[in-house]
This record gives structure tokens, C-alpha cells and sequence, in this order.
């Protein structure tokens, strides 16, 4: 039930904002604040609905993308919980079709805000073979204990068979990132 409500009201917000003389105010602002978005309750059948806020810490605006203008969820999942800058227009309190509930943000654009934006421009991703080194240690409680030879270490890093590093590397960055880097390199004991 929740879901067809959602779904009606973001119908009519967007009837709105196509209709001649529409209920958007004329000036387009930029609200900054934390994205979140919530998936709420649907009824039986019925595929769960998406509802997106921008919170500043003392009020919290419900959002609805313009036309064209939702982000993929890749993209809505890197932003939730994050510092945003929304472009766009508030709906006019006409639209609002509960008592009471504030009046929609229409988003036009959505971006990382300020510091982090710049922090996660500056970050470097990590693809690729990556160089490592197995350093060989013995402690002084394992006298007795015989050493692994040096390929039994190389062989942990490097096999592509699960439950190995290569392994675990690729499975978990998709591919991304392996270990065979330099092919690796060991050195020791040195403990």
C-alpha cells in the first residue's frame, strides 16, 4: 500500500513540474546536506519503493529527481550517508498531497560536496597486479617446528584456486586487483 501511495505522489509531483505554469518555483537554489535514501514497505507483490532525503542536521527535505536526472544506484549508493550538494527547485506547497509534509526537493543535479569531493578526486583507486613481499619470520617459541619452504609462501599468495590470496584479491575487486605484482618476492627468516 505504501508503495502505490509513493508511487502516486511522485506521479503527481511529476505531473506537476511538466504541466504549463508548473508548480516549480522559478529559481533553481543548491541545497547542501547528507543523502540518504530508504527503501520502505510495498504491498504484497508490488516491488519496494525508493524515498530519498537530504537531511542538514536540523530538518529533512524529501527529494524526487527530475525526469532524467536520477543517478544510477551504483552512483545513489556511494552517495548515501554522504555530504551533498542537490541542485534543482522546491515544489510549490501544491503539490503536496499530505497535510502537514514538507514540500518536495525536485533535484536537477546531485555531487559530492566540498572536502570530500576533493578527497575522493585526489584518492588514488587501486587496480591491477600489485608488487608484495612475504617476509619469513621464525619466533623463538617455534624452535622445534620445521620452516615452510619459500614456495609454499609463494604459492599461498599467488594461487588463483580458492581459499588462496590471489584468489580472495580478485573475487573480492572483481577482478580488479591480483597479487601477481613482481610475482612476489620473499625474503628471511629473519626472526
Amino acid at each position: 500500500m505504501r508503495r502505490a501511495v509513493g508511487t502516486i505522489v511522485k506521479a503527481l509531483i511529476l505531473f506537476g513540474l511538466l504541466t504549463a505554469g508548473g508548480p516549480i518555483a522559478a529559481q533553481t537554489i543548491a541545497l547542501t546536506g547528507y543523502f540518504t535514501f530508504v527503501w520502505g514497505d510495498s504491498a504484497a507483490g508490488l516491488p519496494p519503493s525508493l524515498q530519498f532525503r537530504l537531511s542538514n542536521g536540523t530538518t529533512e527535505t524529501p527529494m524526487v529527481f527530475a525526469p532524467g536526472a536520477e543517478p544510477a544506484y551504483p552512483a545513489l549508493l556511494a552517495l548515501n550517508g554522504r555530504q551533498v550538494i542537490a541542485t534543482g527547485a522546491p515544489a510549490s506547497p501544491a503539490v503536496v498531497t499530505v497535510p502537514g509534509a514538507p514540500s518536495p526537493f525536485i533535484v536537477q543535479r546531485l555531487e559530492l560536496a566540498g572536502v570530500q569531493a576533493a578527497a575522493d578526486a585526489s584518492s588514488a583507486v587501486v587496480s591491477g597486479a600489485q608488487p608484495w613481499v612475504s617476509l619469513l619470520c621464525r619466533f623463538g617459541d617455534s624452535v622445534g617446528a620445521p620452516p615452510h619452504p619459500r614456495d609454499f609462501y609463494r604459492n599461498l599468495m599467488l594461487s588463483t584456486a580458492t581459499p588462496y590470496l590471489d584468489a580472495y584479491w580478485r573475487e573480492n575487486s572483481y577482478g580488479a586487483i591480483n597479487l601477481t605484482g613482481l610475482n612476489g618476492a620473499s625474503a628471511g627468516a629473519f626472526c
